[in-house]
């Protein structure tokens, strides 16, 4: 298929030496009426491959492929197979001009919208929302948007889950696929996902490289009540070619402040998340809601600053918490997310008030924020440097506890503090995974207050 959108239903195809169906990206777009292919009731057996092929073509010397539409998948009775990068095509820039009439016109930003119950498989392959393009998968509990790889034979359609037809001569494993990748000033909306078997190898421009389950560079990204499981650790080895590099992580964020509630991350290789101090803004940030039905917003949060992490489950993850990487900070931050503990392995340096700057550790009402330390140069330093002005403020560094819960500062290794909930309903205390442990004195380096911070502090009395 490839431009016209035909309908294909209560079909048997079988015994095919490629694959069962096959239609090019841009066929998928949901202009004039009609959404594409329609795709149904079909019984697809013993094929190469059992679904339908998403084809995205890389002829020699030319650029990739990218989806340049307004497109959506909604063909749920058909699994879609990714093997090659799909690109959701961004367009930062001003107008072009039409080489046939002369005229500027207005460039037009990708999106992709993927249906309730539609079945996603790749193999070493990703997806990723280009500058400005906008990635919508929203699924129910009933019926979630599935991501994982095409020799996961959990799940499947038309008629068989083997989708690869190898009769289950192979097994899924962590890193079969890349991830899905938000570049800078895309948007994203995922509700109701499951993510596995993510966070390997996959082409960039000259060579290949590592990424992360999810990734969340500089874009507005809601991830609620999904399912992230089974995922590699996706760490790069190089910036990728302009993408930037990550660190291990099943979520990595980078100059972002996302949405992250009621997801489950289990038996992931990398940190359940990891996300740079900067980040942590103190500007308010409220859950937006989904994309398209029922908004099902998260509104008791409505007093959070920067990104919102609430009411996520961890287990058997490398690090059962919010992986902070440390940095001078630019800006005024908050740390308010107490369901959830904040590990830090580096330090993090408060230099001179500029316009925004500062940083606040405050527990809630009813629960303590804990700061897991796991390095003995991790740390806290506040100080400054004096200049040719008498009001010259320092590093500000603010640590809210209340009577019944104070901010906790300890090792990584100390079991005996935790924050969150694990999928057994008790509470995540082994923070690092590694079983019963204790600290030891020395594990982290210290709260260090230099003589040029802020020594004009004021008592902050929050109201209740």
């Amino acid at each position: 298929m490839t431009s016209v959108r035909p309908t294909i239903s209560y079909s048997v195809i079988r015994q095919s030496a490629d694959a069962a169906l096959s239609a090019n990206l841009n066929i998928f777009e949901d202009s004039l009426g009609r959404i594409g292919p329609d795709i149904h009731n079909n019984l697809l057996v013993d094929n190469s491959i059992n679904g339908l092929f998403v084809r995205i073509q890389t002829e020699l010397g030319q650029a990739l492929d990218r989806l340049s539409v307004a497109a959506r998948w909604d063909d749920t009775d058909v699994v879609h197979v990714v093997s090659e990068n799909l690109l959701i095509d961004g367009t930062p820039g001003g107008p072009t001009l039409d080489a046939a009439t002369g005229d500027l016109v207005a460039r037009y930003d990708a999106r992709l919208r993927i249906d309730p119950g539609l079945i996603v498989k790749l193999q070493g392959a990703r997806i990723e929302a280009e500058m400005s393009a906008q990635l919508i998968a929203e699924g129910t509990a009933e019926r979630p948007v599935i991501f994982t790889s095409i020799k996961d034979d959990r799940y499947g359609a038309g008629g068989t889950v083997d989708t690869n037809n190898d009769l289950d001569a192979t097994d899924a494993e962590p890193g079969q696929w890349g991830g899905i990748f938000f570049n800078a000033m895309s948007t994203g909306s995922l509700d109701h996902v499951l993510i596995s078997f993510a966070g390997g190898q996959t082409p960039i421009e000259g060579g290949f490289d590592q990424f992360a389950a999810l990734e969340i560079h500089q874009a507005d990204v809601r991830l609620t009540n999904s399912l992230l499981t089974r995922n590699e650790s996706g760490q790069a080895s190089t910036d990728r070619v302009g993408r930037g590099g990550n660190e291990a992580s099943t979520i990595f964020i980078r100059g972002a402040q996302p949405v992250l509630v009621h997801n489950t991350m289990l038996d992931n290789a990398g940190p359940a998340m990891s996300i740079d101090a900067n980040s942590l803004k103190a500007a308010t940030v409220t859950d937006w809601g989904r994309a398209t039905g029922r908004s099902d917003r998260f509104s008791q949060y409505a007093d959070n600053h920067g990104p919102l992490v609430r009411q996520n489950l961890l287990d058997n993850n490398a690090i059962e918490g919010l992986v902070v990487r440390g940095a001078v900070l630019t800006t005024e931050s908050v740390w308010d997310d107490t369901d959830i503990a904040h590990v830090l392995f580096d330090e993090i340096i408060l230099l001179n008030y500029h316009t925004l700057s500062g940083l606040r550790l405050q527990s809630g009402e009813r629960e303590s924020l804990v700061v897991k330390l796991g390095s003995p140069t991790a740390g806290f330093t506040a100080n400054g440097q004096p200049l040719d002005i008498d009001d010259r403020v320092g590093g500000s560094f603010y640590v809210l506890g209340t009577p019944h819960y104070p901010v906790i500062f300890t090792s990584l290794k100390d079991d005996s503090v935790g924050a969150g909930i694990g999928l057994n309903g008790l509470p995540m205390t082994d923070t690092n995974n590694d079983g019963p442990s204790e600290g030891t004195p020395g594990d982290w380096r210290s709260i260090r207050l230099g003589q040029y911070s802020n020594d004009r502090n004021v008592e902050l009395v929050r109201e209740s």
